[in-house]
């Protein structure tokens, strides 16, 4: 879910535009319309599905300067909208490419990048044996155009890849299933702002994951405090793997494990970090990822890439999960809020009765909470602190 519409309209507004948002779901901004208002904003009801209702609505709107994608659930649609209308994005080879997860790890085997390998595997006629000799075990199995954890499975046994076909019966995955290999370490994410080719790390997110097998992140600090030796070598690290992929413009969100032999991709997203993450980051960096956005858009050169981030003070973020499958109730303890450190702030992202239908991956998230503090540790450690005033309601389906 993408939060900080009101901060890009309010930066358009800085730039002599106007922010036009496309939605098949309005209700799902409604909180940050509601925090800020829709002055410089005009919203459309647009099937954001086809990529002929979108292109109609935008050339209905008269002069468009530019078309913003924020969530990779719309990468494919943006690409082609923004061919259609001849505008400026960024390098459509290098997004496909890093979307489809069996070609973006078969790439960066091919490049020496990572020691892992991926095959396509159909569960109902794949054999294990043959899996594991190709990609390692344990494995994992997930969708090639997955997003949000969803449609990923962490393959330990025989057993257990046996009970995925049974599994798989509820699955709607948007791609095709992949093995690959399974990395051991800390997961981080690197976060960088690239444009014609010159790339700045501007920090880099640790996540939590949920015990295994379930691969579900269950809180986000940032910026954690590398030694600036390890911090330089990822720098250069990350640099090199967007090169490699064709990556030259726009934020990305590199995945990664710290591994005993080094780092490792998980998965490119050619965006900002979801949820209120890219409000909280430029609160910390004392920059607006916003107001940079809008400036590719319109094909202008990000003014933060000439000012090094300066971090001040770290952010977190803990995910409010449903403890089981129904109807979404309610959150009760909110009024305790207000007692914890780190000026905490509750992000909806589900309304009471909406029904959870499953709890294994980030979907079953009914809101976000994020705290500040000094460090990133700090943050960390006033978010959690927040979270255990909190209950999560969910009445039977």
């Amino acid at each position: 879910m993408f939060f900080g519409v009101g901060r890009l309209a309010a930066a358009a507004a800085r730039k002599g535009a106007t922010l036009h948002l496309l939605t098949d779901h309005r209700a799902i901004y409604s909180y940050d319309l509601e925090r800020t208002g829709t002055g410089g904003l005009v919203v459309h009801d647009v099937d954001t599905r086809d990529p002929d209702a979108v292109t109609a609505a935008l050339e209905a709107i008269g002069e468009v300067a530019g078309v913003i994608g924020p969530v990779e659930k719309t990468d494919m649609l943006t690409l082609d909208v923004i061919a259609r209308l001849g505008l400026r994005g960024p390098a459509a080879e290098a997004v496909r490419l890093v979307r489809d997860k069996r070609r973006l790890r078969a790439h960066l085997a091919d490049a020496g990048l990572s020691k892992g390998a991926g095959v396509l595997a159909d569960p109902a006629t794949a054999r294990w044996d043959e899996l594991t000799a190709a990609v390692g075990s344990p494995f994992v199995v997930k969708d090639t155009a997955g997003s949000s954890s969803q449609n990923v499975w962490l393959i330990r046994s025989q057993e257990e890849f046996d009970g995925l076909r049974g599994t798989l019966r509820d699955a709607h995955p948007t791609g095709r299933l992949m093995a690959e290999s399974y990395f051991v370490g800390p997961l981080y994410s690197a976060e960088t702002l690239s444009w014609h080719g010159d790339t700045r790390l501007l920090g880099i997110s640790g996540r939590i994951m949920s015990p295994e097998p379930i691969c579900r992140e269950e809180a986000l600090a940032f910026p954690v405090a590398f030694p600036a030796a390890t911090r330089d070598e990822i720098a250069e690290w990350i640099t090199g793997v967007l090169d490699s992929v064709g990556y030259s413009d726009g934020f990305a969100h590199t995945e990664f494990i710290l591994t005993d032999s080094g780092f490792e991709v998980v998965e490119i997203n050619p965006r900002i970090p979801g949820g209120p993450c890219g409000e909280h980051m430029s609160e910390v960096l004392g920059a607006d990822l916003y107001e940079a956005m809008v400036e590719m858009a319109l094909d202008i050169r990000p003014g933060m890439l000439d000012r090094p981030p300066a971090p001040t003070g770290g952010t977190a973020s803990v995910p409010l999960y449903a403890p089981r499958t129904g109807v979404f109730a309610g959150i009760e303890g909110l009024d305790r809020l207000d007692a914890h450190q780190g000026d905490v702030v509750l992000h909806p992202t589900r309304s009471p009765g909406q029904t959870v239908h499953t709890v294994r991956d980030q979907s079953a998230a009914v809101a976000i909470l994020s705290a500040g503090g000094d460090t990133a540790e700090l943050a960390l450690l006033n978010a959690l602190s927040a979270t255990r005033a909190l209950h999560v309601a969910i009445d039977p389906a």
